[in-house]
């Protein structure tokens, strides 16, 4: 379960290392403009800070990165990057969507809005049987 509910897009802070930024940088693994610009603008050694939507998108890119590194030293870079990643997502969570309905009433079913409903009754097509193959030893 997670420790901290926040905010829709509220952002929470990367650690990054020199080289877990450098190699972010350099066009191996697809980040979204916003993403790439946040990691550039932070001083290093501060954390980035990054929407939960974000660092679920950017966790499926290094992911897929990792898995299709050339050289052992990348991969452990990127494992190290999704591992940062996941243990924010496993901490952090947004709050729910607002809902419209007060939070004591019991969720709708799909069906309830039918119950008071009268069925709809459609009429049955005779099957049409072609003239050549009608059985005449009535």
């Amino acid at each position: 379960m997670w420790n901290k509910i926040i905010k829709r897009g509220e952002k929470v802070g990367l650690k990054l290392s020199k080289a877990e930024r450098q190699l972010l940088l350099t066009g191996l693994v697809f980040l979204h403009d916003h993403v790439e610009k946040a990691i550039r603008s932070t001083p290093p050694g501060m954390p980035v800070k990054i929407s939960l939507s974000d660092l679920e998108s950017l966790a499926g890119h290094v992911a897929g990165e990792a898995n299709h590194a050339k050289s052992e030293r990348i991969e452990e870079i990127l494992s190290g990057i999704s591992e940062k990643i996941e243990e924010l997502l496993t901490v952090y969570a947004e709050e729910p969507a607002p809902a419209n309905r007060r939070l004591d009433t019991p969720p709708e079913s799909l069906a309830d809005p039918l119950l008071d409903k009268k069925p709809v009754i459609f009429p049955v097509q005779p099957e049409t049987i072609p003239r050549g193959d009608r059985d005449h030893s009535h």
